[in-house]
């Protein structure tokens, strides 16, 4: 019964009463879900980031072993990038570590709120940089 009563007072206070109470309330759980979703939005972008462009350059890698043409290889990672909706940064060739491609590629995360709050733009741009490995 104590808990019960202490739960109403804190409801309950001579200020503005119950209402005021539940809105503020209402307020602060969306404030977290709005939170949560751009969180939510903004892992999304960083792991299909990672995972497309690690895609790309073993692409660009098994393309280069069937033509040996880097321009096709180029051409087979951007094409690769564009297509599940990224954007295509760079692409570099490392002759020195066995014929191997750097491919760079970018996401950003659709928010509501990050957007808005300049400390946290930072995170909606994801960008990674992988390098092919010949193997998938």
């Amino acid at each position: 019964m104590r808990l019960e009563r202490s739960f109403r007072e804190l409801l309950i206070n001579e200020d503005g009463g119950f209402l005021s109470n539940a809105i503020f309330i209402a307020i602060v759980i969306a404030v977290i879900a709005v939170a949560v979703l751009d969180g939510t939005s903004c892992l999304y972008a960083k792991n299909a980031a990672d995972d497309v462009t690690q895609e790309a350059a073993n692409m660009a890698f098994d393309d280069y072993q069937m033509y040996n043409n880097d321009v096709h290889a180029e051409n087979v990672a951007a094409s690769h990038c564009e297509e599940k909706g990224l954007t295509f940064n760079n692409f570099t060739i490392n002759r020195f570590e066995g014929h191997t491609f750097d491919v760079t590629c970018s996401k950003d995360a659709k928010t509501y709120a990050f957007k808005h709050i300049p400390v946290l733009k930072e995170l909606i741009h994801q960008q990674e940089t992988k390098t092919s490995s010949g193997t998938q």
